[in-house]
């Protein structure tokens, strides 16, 4: 007994150091999934959003995170009042979308707006786009636009006179077409992208934040030995302690385990029931 009393700070230290890791990524998906400072994120208005359709991403400080329809509009009047170039470098899974609007009208019934298309939707495509009469009608560029073929995607479309400047991985392309009097914009599909040193109009959008992983590490083995300490100096058999600080290494499971998928499953037990043709449906709001 004694020698597992000496060796029970050190486990719980790991165990701790285990879960720091679990708290650590949990907030940094919740930072990277808000919108950035000085901007506002327009979620869909979809009920339900299973983190299994949207598809899991690995950590990242450095990258921003959109998925299910969602929109980011920056909210500096500046970026209101006409187009604006938008760089970002993108990690676009398969079946991601990302739409880089250099002008966008916030009305759905307002036309006019010129924007980027990028998919791995099946056959990787991309596609210079204008809204027209509530459609998106597409523009020719020359050279034609290279094609997402890999994951990671660096892109850049820049308003000019008479047209946009597409940049793909490099290849640059000339696109003529009129552009629309509002402002930027950045929308994805359904599933999740990450976007990495994105800047528009000039301005750099900062990170989510610091990594600081080594830090939650620390917290969480720390304070997983002092309680482990405590329980002994206060009198706990080593046994007892053990079997109230090992489970504590099953976090390792929660790191596997796609928790917004679990949340999101639980949730939906609490959702009214829609009753056939209610008006008052929960999924009034499903995109067509």
């Amino acid at each position: 007994m004694k020698g597992l009393a000496r060796a029970l700070p050190l486990l719980a230290g790991i165990a701790g150091a285990v879960v720091g890791e679990a708290a650590w990524q949990g907030a940094l998906e919740e930072r990277s999934s808000r919108a950035p400072p000085d901007w506002t994120l327009e979620a869909s208005r979809v009920p339900t959003r299973l983190g299994s359709l949207v598809g899991r991403v690995p950590p990242d400080p450095t990258a921003w995170s959109l998925d299910y329809w969602g929109t980011l509009w920056p909210e500096d009047p500046h970026l209101h009042s006409g187009p604006a170039p938008i760089s970002t470098r993108v990690r676009l899974p398969p079946d991601g979308q990302l739409e880089l609007w250099t002008s966008l009208p916030r009305g759905p019934s307002e036309d006019g707006g010129v924007g980027l298309v990028l998919e791995r939707l099946g056959e990787p495509g991309s596609r210079l786009v204008r809204r027209d009469r509530g459609q998106l009608e597409s523009v020719a560029c020359e050279p034609p636009l290279a094609p997402p073929t890999l994951e990671a995607v660096s892109v850049r479309i820049e308003p000019l006179r008479g047209g946009v400047v597409v940049e793909i991985d490099g290849q640059r392309s000339d696109c003529p077409v009129p552009l629309g009097e509002s402002g930027p914009a950045l929308r994805s599909g359904l599933r999740r992208v990450q976007l990495r040193d994105l800047e528009v109009g000039q301005v750099k959008i900062l990170p989510p934040g610091p990594a600081l992983r080594p830090l939650w590490w620390a917290t969480g083995a720390l304070i997983a030995a002092g309680l482990v300490g405590l329980e002994l100096w206060l009198g706990a058999t080593a046994a007892l302690v053990a079997l109230t600080t090992l489970p504590l290494c099953l976090s390792l499971l929660a790191l596997r385990v796609d928790l917004r998928s679990f949340a999101e499953t639980a949730r939906i037990l609490w959702l009214p029931v829609p009753l056939a043709g209610g008006a008052g449906a929960p999924f009034a709001g499903w995109p067509a």
